[in-house]
């Protein structure tokens, strides 16, 4: 076993035929209800479709506690956000730049995220780590898309049968 510097508590084994990623330690995991993931996914939607206002009235209606009283500025800033991570710059090639932009207006203007969704994004962090350990090409950000968009079809097509159905 060959154990080398990795992010978020994990091995690598590469003395088998495959290589394996061991997690030591999964204390990020959380409970997320079917709600509270369309919730996330509603969102992360909106963000990828270039939506960043509507994102942000989105993390307003679901913020637990609502004590923003400047609902346009943080839905603009949310705006502003989502518009330069599409840019030709580096500068949001990281997801943890983005979440860090993200939280830093959430706290600026007193939007209380659930904690469940920092948890998930916070996960999300450890595997875009680990992701870019082994390949520095990867992206987390543009492997997501086809997984939001997957998990967006299938709520689709469950409302749509318990619509028709029952």
């Amino acid at each position: 076993m060959c154990i080398r510097d990795s992010p978020g508590n994990m091995l690598v084994d590469d003395g088998g035929e495959t290589p394996r990623i061991i997690i030591l330690d999964v204390g990020l995991v959380t409970p997320v209800t079917p709600q509270e993931g369309q919730q996330m996914v509603d969102i992360a939607l909106k963000m990828l479709q270039h939506h960043g206002y509507e994102a942000g009235m989105l993390m307003l209606d679901h913020a637990k506690v609502k004590e923003c009283e400047e609902v346009e500025a943080f839905c603009k800033g949310v705006e502003w956000i989502v518009d330069h991570s599409f840019d030709d710059t580096d500068e949001y090639s990281s997801f943890g730049t983005y979440l860090l932009q993200v939280c830093g207006l959430a706290c600026t203007h007193r939007v209380k995220v659930d904690p469940k969704y920092l948890s998930v994004a916070m996960a999300l962090k450890t595997l875009e780590g680990t992701s870019m350990a082994l390949d520095p090409s990867s992206s987390i950000v543009g492997d997501a898309i086809p997984v939001v968009m997957k998990a967006q079809a299938l709520y689709t097509a469950q409302q749509m049968k318990a619509k028709v159905f029952g």
